[in-house]
């Protein structure tokens, strides 16, 4: 019984970090600058993670059954995470990059002048969509190798880190939390990227290699617009 009560703790203090750290944000940018600058920083927050759940979503049910059948053997689990790995991410996160770079333009045509403050908070927020591209893909070698309790566990260091970067960023003024946020989430990058890769047939390394040319082009395509 105690054991049981240790885990449903464990889940209900996962989903209770999870919610906010996927939610103070929004609430931080209202308590500093007020209702204008939330609708601002969610336009673009909203504009930035379209992409993103939209690959998401579908990816990870083509990649979990397959991941899941080939548990037991680890050359083919690894050639496959990893080369899913970097076609996706040659994809996005260079687009996401030059995105950054062309914020203001970009927010003029999707929602108008108006709207055109929300830039500021589209270029940053696309900096941190990059880096949630290149690690959303950790979840799949939990899921896919039984290790669920692992990750909750993780996620209970690297959640308090993601809140902490936004309210410390929110000393800031408005433009902080979004710089705080994506501060955060490089810091707990290379975290989460240990924690994943452990006993499972992709190591740090694997993903590093994965990954280093979609960043190489994110930047050199930043850099030529």
């Amino acid at each position: 019984m105690g054991g049981l009560l240790s885990v449903g703790g464990s889940f209900t203090a996962f989903d209770l970090l999870n919610y906010a750290s996927r939610n103070i944000d929004t609430a931080a940018v209202g308590v500093v600058a007020g209702a204008e600058q939330v609708g601002l920083y969610d336009r673009a927050y909203t504009l930035i993670m379209l992409p993103v759940r939209q690959l998401q979503a579908p990816l990870t049910r083509v990649v979990i059954p397959v991941l899941s059948r080939l548990q037991e053997a680890p050359d083919r689990y690894r050639v496959y995470f990893l080369t899913i790995v970097s076609a996706t991410t040659l994809v996005t996160v260079p687009a996401m990059a030059v995105s950054a770079v062309l914020a203001e333009p970009l927010i003029s045509v999707v929602y108008g002048e108006r709207w055109s403050e929300s830039a500021k908070f589209f270029a940053v927020l696309a900096i941190g969509g990059s880096l949630t591209m290149l690690s959303f893909s950790n979840g799949w070698l939990y899921t896919t190798l039984g290790r669920g309790a692992e990750q909750i566990r993780w996620a209970l260091i690297t959640r308090p880190i993601l809140i902490a970067g936004i309210l410390i960023g929110s000393v800031f003024g408005p433009l902080g939390v979004a710089l705080g946020f994506v501060s955060a989430q490089l810091l707990v990058m290379p975290i989460t990227y240990r924690a994943a890769t452990r006993n499972s047939p992709v190591s740090m390394r694997d993903i590093a290699s994965a990954v280093s040319r979609p960043v190489v082009s994110a930047v050199v395509s930043a850099a030529a617009v």
